[in-house]
């Protein structure tokens, strides 16, 4: 989808070469994933993609060079599995902890160049905690980031599998957050039943799809508060609970 976005600009075979081979990157550690993504991307032109069939919490953090950041970063990483309990020692001593969600927003934080922007989907936990490695995380993410916007997506979104609340978080590396917008998605009307009282739900027959995104994309061009949006100060928000 990246690449769709961005094919408009190629006005030349360097831009062509330049989108297609040093532009997308990503990591995927499940093996048949990874290859779903290999072979989507080959589809799609891209003879030579950047993929790694790796685990991106394996390396630490330390180690993220200037070479290793990124202008963009989007991901919907994994949350509620278990890794290795080494895994976490791959995080600086303070921030050490085995919740996945909270380890990845922490690598994408450091993963981030300067200016750069990024989009991460996160379960309701971790806007909640308020206590330990997530006040400090959160804290790291006020003072050195803008957390401009967070749309909390329906709760079935990704029904069947997890019933978890899931937000989207986008910051940038503008730091720091003075004040946060918020959206609030409801499952479509188009699945509500008529003359019935059961509230309408995603489900792997009837999933999300891109015209649900419609009034929150027209939304994110010119944020104003309605409805389903408004608008938090920094100040107001207590022990850094994002709820």
């Amino acid at each position: 989808e990246s690449l769709k976005m961005m094919e408009k600009y190629e006005d030349s075979v360097e831009l062509r070469k330049k989108l297609r081979y040093e532009t997308l990157f990503a990591n995927e550690k499940d093996a048949q994933t990874f290859l779903c993504g290999i072979l989507n991307t080959m589809t799609n032109g891209i003879s030579r993609p950047n993929f790694s069939l790796t685990n991106t919490l394996s390396k630490h953090t330390r180690e993220i060079s200037a070479d290793d950041q990124y202008e963009v970063i989007m991901t919907n990483p994994t949350y509620g599995g278990q890794e290795d309990k080494t895994i976490k020692k791959n995080l600086p001593l303070e921030f050490q902890t085995g919740e996945t969600a909270l380890h990845f927003l922490y690598y994408v934080m450091e993963s981030l160049k300067k200016n750069g922007r990024a989009a991460i989907i996160l379960p309701a936990g971790v806007l909640n905690g308020t206590t330990g490695v997530f006040a400090k995380i959160k804290k790291e993410l006020f003072e050195k980031f803008n957390l401009h916007t967070i749309i909390r997506l329906a709760g079935s979104t990704f029904d069947p599998y997890t019933t978890i609340s899931p937000n989207i978080l986008f910051f940038d590396k503008n730091g720091p957050t003075k004040e946060i917008w918020y959206y609030q998605m409801y499952v479509s009307e188009r699945l509500r039943v008529e003359g019935k009282k059961t509230k309408p739900h995603y489900s792997k027959s009837k999933p999300i799809e891109d015209q649900d995104f419609v009034d929150v994309l027209e939304w994110m061009k010119n944020k104003e508060k309605n409805q389903n949006a408004w608008k938090v100060s920094v100040d107001e928000i207590k022990e850094y609970n994002l709820d």
